[in-house]
């Protein structure tokens, strides 16, 4: 009888309709949460880099325009940097440097609070 019962759930469970409509609802499951994470985990990284804006010059896309010596200069810069204001590091082809005062900075992020 154990056998018998082995083999009837065997049968069930392996039935090629039933495991083609399994296999199809966790494929739609898993792309689906992929959407709403990859979404989810962008709206976390652009919320924390403007609440941590001088962490932008640290990021891997940021920091691959440069060349090797302007990068490590760069970032000795930033390290031993206890200023008031943050200074954007200037590029080959773009010489524009801004300064944000503390002072902007925080009424910029009170604004955002409210939106």
């Amino acid at each position: 009888s154990a056998y018998c019962g082995f083999i009837h759930m065997e049968c069930a469970h392996r039935h090629p309709v039933m495991l083609f409509f399994a296999s199809h609802l966790l494929r739609q499951y898993l792309g689906s949460s992929t959407k709403v994470s990859r979404a989810r985990r962008k709206w976390h990284l652009g919320v924390f880099l403007l609440t941590n804006p001088i962490l932008i010059y640290r990021r891997k896309a940021y920091l691959a325009r440069f060349h090797i010596t302007e990068k490590r200069l760069m970032l000795m810069g930033l390290k031993g940097s206890q200023t008031d204001c943050i200074e954007q590091p200037t590029h080959k082809t773009n010489q524009h440097v801004s300064n944000i005062s503390q002072v902007d900075m925080n009424d910029l992020m009170q604004q955002q609070q409210y939106f």
